[in-house]
């Protein structure tokens, strides 16, 4: 039996030192969760390894347009929705190309595309007009082209966003119609990753960004007299995966990622300054959120509930935020982009992290799951998630876990001697 015993243990310890050598640690999460309520999600491309680096636009029809990468091909794919069926195109297979796409519609109805040449580290675009893709590549200077973000002015010129890799500063590129005019927006150390660009009622381009050299969120907005920066919050490691929409009066939204915490944050601007909240904290919550505001000046937003591998959804409305899940099918979520239709409908593109297809939500109605029955809101859930932990706390689990294998080992022990002894006497 102590044989028998000691071999049970030393299993057990080589099983936990080859799950904490890889730094990865499996805990069982039960929670009561919403239901989802309203949405109607849907398969847009199940093609290959599809879906990630999605942008979602929607036109002045209400058409929905969507850019994404195909990990397979490695090409610039872009899906459109006409008559309640997917239009699938390939725009760009030219090497490996599609990382970091952005997309835009102009009152025109011409699709505007900004995305990276991964091969080559170029900034690269395409437009659709006249039946055809056209495409180009519009700046090729050092590594560049990484973390774009794409608006349109009101005379249909798109303004771009992107980070310089080599020199890691935060640029920005506009067409004119004497072509394509670049600059350095920030080049203050290691800056400009994640970038999200829009532009206001004049057609000025505002930036947020990440440092990433101090984790900060930062922001910038042109004016008459040049570019103008700020750090909006250096509380902790802040700033990454940036998000920003710009209200009817200008004043610019934010969500954003905290590294530290694994928060989702908001920041606006108001006229007494900026605003700072945290909208979700359950769990590691709030990766590569987007953000998008509604005729009410409220935002909408869409992110990845990394702990329970759920699409997510907030909005802000009579001063408070409403959360809910979208989808909670598999592992969904991770890269998703939100837009709003002319009745203030959400849409949201997302990936199926696990089946590597390209997703679509919606829903039609005002309500939300606030306004649901209570037996109908809540299910019961069980997720065995993968979480990452510092060496510290590895080595500290091991310790632990060895210490109580080496208690129960001599509590067994002992107690199989006693038993032993008592039957001899």
């Amino acid at each position: 039996m102590i044989r028998r015993l000691r071999k049970a243990i030393a299993i057990s310890l080589i099983v936990i030192l080859v799950l904490t050598a890889a730094e990865i640690i499996w805990l069982p999460i039960i929670r009561i969760i919403q239901v989802p309520f309203g949405w109607t999600t849907q398969v847009v491309d199940s093609e290959d390894s599809v879906g990630l680096g999605n942008s979602i636009a929607v036109d002045s029809s209400g058409c929905l347009h969507i850019s994404y990468y195909d990990i397979t091909k490695k090409d610039l794919k872009y899906a459109k929705l006409t008559d309640g069926e997917w239009q699938i195109e390939t725009v760009d297979s030219a090497g490996n190309v599609g990382h970091y796409s952005s997309i835009a519609v102009g009152s025109d109805g011409c699709v505007h595309i900004s995305y990276c040449d991964y091969a080559y580290s170029n900034l690269k675009y395409a437009k659709f007009a006249d039946g055809r893709w056209l495409v180009e590549t519009i700046a090729s200077e050092d590594d560049v082209g990484f973390y774009t973000s794409i608006a349109l002015d009101t005379n249909g010129h798109p303004h771009i966003s992107y980070h310089d890799g080599t020199n890691k500063d935060l640029k920005y590129i506009r067409l004119t119609d004497n072509g394509w005019v670049k600059e350095t927006v920030d080049s203050d150390g290691d800056i400009g990753v994640d970038t999200s660009i829009a532009l206001d009622s004049n057609d000025h381009p505002h930036i947020s960004y990440c440092d990433k050299g101090n984790e900060d969120l930062k922001y910038a907005k042109l004016t008459e007299s040049g570019w103008i920066t700020e750090t909006i919050d250096s509380e902790g490691s802040v700033g990454w995966d940036t998000s920003m929409a710009l209200d009817s009066k200008d004043y610019p939204h934010i969500s954003y990622f905290c590294n530290n915490n694994l928060d989702l944050k908001y920041a606006r601007l108001t006229e007494e300054g900026w605003l700072i909240e945290t909208v979700d904290s359950r769990g590691d919550i709030g990766r590569n959120p987007s953000i998008t505001i509604d005729s009410n000046n409220h935002p909408h937003l869409a992110y990845w509930d990394l702990t329970l591998y759920h699409l997510k959804y907030a909005k802000f409305v009579e001063g408070k935020w409403f959360v809910e899940i979208v989808d909670l099918e598999g592992a969904v979520g991770w890269s998703q982009t939100i837009t709003l239709d002319s009745n203030d409908h959400p849409h949201i593109a997302y990936c199926d992290y696990i089946k590597q297809n390209l997703k679509y939500a919606t829903r039609e109605d005002s309500s939300s799951s606030e306004e649901v029955p209570l037996q109908d809101k809540y299910s019961l859930i069980i997720r065995f998630p993968q979480v990452r932990l510092p060496w510290s706390k590895v080595i500290g689990i091991v310790a632990i876990g060895i210490a109580i294998e080496l208690v129960i080992a001599w509590m067994l022990s002992w107690t199989f001697k006693v038993t032993r002894k008592q039957k001899v006497d």
